[in-house]
């Protein structure tokens, strides 16, 4: 019998074609050079875009919170500084007489209707009158309806007026007084208002506007 001798076919793939590239370097896809090169930068960038901002908010909301605070009443400058400085009553008397500005009240005097640009305060006649704040007197004069008169400029607009004193008072134009330093008496002066007895007409204006006198008496 002839032996037969079966050699192995060889593969059609050679050696060079079987082996497959493993390089590290063409598994990895995009370089580091394609890919963002410093990504914690952008949001320190974002960071500090909202540290800004806020910084930004915060100082236009206390702007607007000046701008407010100088255009809200209820008390002006001047009105401010008064409530600081000290204030007394003229005299120990009740209010027989009420500031108004808005209504009219009958004048038992003069026999009709007005307002009334101060306060009564009751009294006795030639009891002291005092200086209800500190100031300089700018004048002193006969009223046609308020009689004899001192008015005493206590600054930044604000002047005090007592009316239906005495003929002689303790000041003249251009003296300097402290609140509560007597200024005169109460008299009968006045014709132009009206009382069984005794009375001081006190009024308080600012920058020549009639302000209610109880404002600052308390």
């Amino acid at each position: 019998m002839e032996t037969v001798t079966l050699e192995p076919e060889e593969s059609e793939e050679t050696a060079g074609d079987a082996d497959i590239s493993t390089d590290p370097a063409d598994s990895e896809g995009p370089t580091e050079e394609g890919a963002p090169s410093d990504a914690p930068a952008e949001s320190d960038g974002s960071e500090t875009a909202n540290a800004e901002a806020a910084e930004t908010a915060a100082e236009a909301a206390a702007t607007a919170t000046e701008e407010a605070a100088e255009t809200l009443e209820p008390v002006t400058e001047a009105a401010a500084e008064a409530e600081a400085s000290e204030w007394v009553w003229p005299l120990e008397g009740a209010v027989v007489a009420a500031f108004s500005s808005d209504t009219l009240t009958y004048n038992e005097a003069l026999g009709d209707w007005r307002t009334h640009s101060g306060v009564d305060l009751s009294a006795e006649l030639g009891q002291e009158v005092v200086a209800a704040c500190g100031g300089t007197v700018i004048s002193v004069q006969d009223d046609v309806l308020l009689g004899r008169t001192v008015t005493v400029d206590c600054g930044s607009g604000l002047t005090t007026l007592y009316g239906n004193l005495a003929e002689d008072t303790a000041v003249t134009a251009g003296d300097t007084v402290a609140a509560g330093d007597a200024i005169g008496a109460v008299g009968e002066t006045a014709s132009g208002e009206a009382n069984e007895a005794a009375w001081l007409h006190f009024a308080v204006e600012q920058d020549g506007e009639p302000v209610d006198p109880m404002t600052y008496l308390w």
